[in-house]
């Protein structure tokens, strides 16, 4: 023939072909090409789900900052091709606030946490969560947790404030829960929908818990149990707190006692659920 064969290989992620030259070069004989390992948009979101459904229908979504293993020998389209092969429903994405070859990774919307653990037991073998720019966010939605919830939530707060507070005055607690300590970007003292504040309550339908990093496998999972179980603690809360405007329509006075009542008592529910988790990643390392 008068014209060279091209030789093509077919993209294990999105099943196109394309030539070699267009093929990620990694050790793995899994090819990848290199539109799949671009990184898309900081918007971008995943919308995919993953892992089977449990009982309490409890979802996580994970915004995963690293940065690759062997930083300085390392091919950022290498490394993100080798991760994809391992995990299809993950997406790269960038994100300024990263240092160089940094990725944040978007997971699927997760149906429980056994899958969520296989996908990070995967991903450590590549990748460093533990660079202090890099945060790893820990989203959450439950059917109990309604847009009226989420409202009232953005206008009464203060049983997350005395965690918050608890968690403040016991910085060394707070670190091995969280993985960190509160920072700018997971601080107390913004408004709850704003995205720095340590939980996020501006998305529809979830809950955002900043204050969450990854020191190892194990304390995360544990980490974004933990939260699971302070939103649920909410809930109850929301639940009894606007029993108390039906049942004291015409008693200001006995209302507003008993609000603030309920302040206490579920911010020191949460305070509880927050010292038995130390407790419990405390005997894990």
């Amino acid at each position: 023939d008068w014209y060279e064969k091209i030789e093509t290989r077919r993209c294990c992620i999105c099943n196109c072909v394309r030539p070699i030259s267009e093929i990620v070069k990694t050790d793995s004989k899994k090819p990848v090409c290199y539109d799949c390992v671009e990184l898309q948009s900081y918007w971008t979101k995943n919308n995919k789900t993953a892992g089977t459904p449990t009982k309490n229908s409890i979802r996580y979504g994970f915004e995963l900052e690293c940065v690759p293993k062997n930083y300085w020998n390392v091919v950022g389209d290498e490394v993100i091709a080798k991760t994809l092969c391992e995990n299809k429903d993950i997406v790269p994405t960038r994100d300024g606030s990263l240092p160089d070859n940094g990725v944040e990774f978007k997971t699927p919307i997760m149906n429980n946490l056994k899958y969520a653990k296989s996908l990070l037991n995967k991903m450590s073998k590549y990748w460093d969560f533990s660079d202090e720019k890099c945060g790893q966010h820990i989203n959450i939605s439950m059917p109990e947790f309604t847009e009226d919830v989420r409202y009232y939530a953005l206008k009464k707060h203060r049983c997350f404030d005395f965690l918050a507070e608890d968690m403040e005055a016991h910085c060394k607690e707070t670190i091995t829960v969280c993985g960190r300590y509160f920072t700018h970007y997971a601080s107390r003292f913004c408004d709850y929908q704003d995205h720095r504040n340590w939980i996020n309550l501006s998305h529809n339908g979830r809950a955002e818990f900043r204050l969450s990093k990854i020191s190892s496998v194990n304390q995360y999972i544990a980490l974004a149990q933990m939260w699971a179980d302070i939103l649920k603690t909410y809930i109850l809360f929301y639940n009894e707190d606007i029993a108390v405007d039906r049942n004291t329509l015409y008693n200001t006075s006995a209302r507003t006692k008993e609000h603030n009542s309920l302040d206490i008592k579920y911010g020191r529910k949460m305070i509880r659920i927050f010292h038995k988790y130390y407790k419990k990643i405390s005997e894990m390392t």
